[in-house]
């Protein structure tokens, strides 16, 4: 897994004979990931697939003019599939006065992008030439996924968050909540459904990389029977 860190989140590479980029993050920051898919021998034109682990602006802002330059398919879960056609946010529920203030600053409408493959549940990557497969993950927003890499890795965009401060601070040794929930009863649902497969390294939308056992520290209670 190669990290792309852009302005305010990540975007992640699954390299290979047929590369994969999962989120293009906020608007203008195709040459950023342009200038890092080259140094790892990769065109932009050679992407096969962009995944969006849901539709913000800064995980799906460059998606729209990387489509128009390439052509590469794009895939979204069917519950952000409007967001992602239309530049919309959809609701975002702050949790704080600080994820308040973010929204107010940050989320903006940004350019729409259709969406070539629409998902439901699962979808298989095996066509792109991975093992591993993206999953319905809502919570963060009705149309969250994540993708499941039969190595371990686990890529969750915002299902939950390293470090503090966006990730800048201990991004690697603390797991928390993001500043936006939708729904928090569909989000414990799946963190506890991302922790069951066995993923042991999880890579985030803002900090990451996080290993299981720092994951476990915060949502390890998730796994008990009951839990909802």
């Amino acid at each position: 897994m190669v990290q792309i860190p852009l302005r305010i989140s990540n975007a992640w590479l699954i390299p290979g004979s047929s590369p994969i980029l999962i989120d293009t993050g906020s608007p203008g920051e195709e040459k950023k990931i342009e200038h890092i898919l080259k140094r790892h021998g990769i065109a932009l034109r050679q992407l096969a697939l962009v995944i969006h682990t849901h539709a913000h602006l800064d995980h799906a802002g460059s998606s729209a003019v990387i489509k128009k330059q390439t052509g590469v398919p794009m895939l979204v879960q069917q519950g952000d599939n409007q967001n992602l056609q239309t530049g919309s946010n959809g609701v975002v529920k702050y949790r704080s006065f600080l994820g308040w203030a973010i929204k107010m600053a940050v989320f903006k409408p940004y350019p729409g992008v259709a969406a070539d493959i629409i998902t439901a549940d699962r979808f298989s990557l095996s066509e792109f030439g991975v093992a591993g497969e993206v999953i319905h993950t809502p919570g963060h927003t009705p149309g969250s996924c994540s993708v499941i890499l039969e190595n371990g890795e686990a890529v969750v965009g915002d299902l939950f968050m390293g470090g503090y401060l966006g990730g800048y601070v201990f991004g690697k040794k603390v797991c928390g909540y993001h500043y936006y929930i939708n729904n928090r009863e569909q989000l414990h649902q799946s963190i506890k459904r991302v922790l069951q497969t066995g993923a042991h390294t999880f890579y985030t939308g803002h900090g990451s990389p996080l290993k299981r056992e720092v994951v476990l520290r915060k949502f390890g209670w998730l796994l008990s029977k009951n839990a909802g």
